[in-house]
């Protein structure tokens, strides 16, 4: 008995119909062509995943620079409270006539602020005296500096920070 081999198409050799490799205007299409088509999806998608990622990296990358300028700010701020207090406290008594040199600390402050580049135009220096009494500015008492600061960030947004930083010494000693 004889049997017959049926032979089998190229097509079905690959084991791909043959409607698959047809396009709609009805041309036959070779495994390789459908591979260069497979490798230009893939490639599209790599740059569409990378303009993605870009976008998220540079995103991180500008609040992560508005936070190290919000610290330096806060931080400027606060040496700024730290030098009123110094001459508050080098100032002693003040005047002759014995007014405490709140002018001169808030001058003092502004000065120290604006040397790091820091717009000092909005900035409200507070100077007051906690212990109080007759004399404010006498031996033993203390002075309180607090700097208020409205941050403005470099990113536009909606929300704008107001920074309190303060600063308290005693004074040690009395200028007559």
């Amino acid at each position: 008995m004889m049997m017959k081999l049926r032979a089998k198409s190229r097509s079905s050799m690959f084991g791909v119909r043959s409607s698959e490799f047809e396009t709609p205007n009805r041309q036959l299409r070779t495994p390789n062509a459908q591979l260069r088509t497979d490798k230009r999806v893939a490639r599209g998608a790599v740059q569409i995943e990378f303009a993605l990622t870009i976008i998220i990296v540079m995103f991180v990358m500008f609040w992560m620079w508005e936070l190290i300028m919000l610290t330096y700010t806060m931080n400027v701020m606060g040496d700024a409270a730290k030098e009123g207090v110094r001459t508050a406290i080098v100032r002693g008594a003040g005047t002759a006539s014995g007014t405490c040199p709140t002018a001169a600390v808030t001058s003092r402050v502004q000065e120290f602020a604006a040397m790091s580049l820091h717009d000092t135009s909005a900035m409200t220096v507070n100077v007051t005296y906690p212990d109080g009494g007759t004399t404010p500015c006498s031996a033993t008492n203390r002075v309180r500096v607090e700097v208020f600061y409205p941050y403005v960030p470099y990113i536009k947004l909606p929300l704008n920070y107001a920074l309190h930083t303060s600063a308290e010494g005693r004074f040690i000693f009395n200028r007559s």
